[in-house]
């Protein structure tokens, strides 16, 4: 045999390139609806007032909620955040105020 025309090794031949993976295709998700966005804005706004003991303001952010957005996952949270008011109310002994939260959630 002429040299160089040897037929290489097993072991010189190098293997096959791996298939590449599948491209995955990012999609970008559909922007949260901007009056949805301001609701979780407004209902966090809440929870910091009720963290610092603001009630007042609290209860007026989920008051405006639910009767202007009623139908929104964030008014039934932030009904449940007034019912915890009303809570608050009665055993600090304001039944009055407790009393007029109920009212206004009928």
């Amino acid at each position: 045999m002429i040299a160089g025309n040897t037929p290489p090794a097993a072991t010189d031949v190098a293997p096959p390139p791996a298939p590449a993976p599948p491209r995955t295709v990012i999609m970008a998700q559909p922007a949260a609806d901007p009056a949805s966005q301001m609701l979780a804005h407004l209902l966090k706004m809440a929870d910091g007032y009720l963290a610092q003991g603001a009630l007042w303001q609290a209860m007026e952010i989920c008051l405006k909620m639910v009767k202007q957005h009623d139908e929104t996952p964030e008014a039934r949270l932030a009904c449940e955040r007034l019912l915890k008011i009303a809570e608050r109310h009665e055993k600090n002994g304001k039944g009055h105020l407790a009393r007029s939260i109920y009212e206004q959630l009928l």
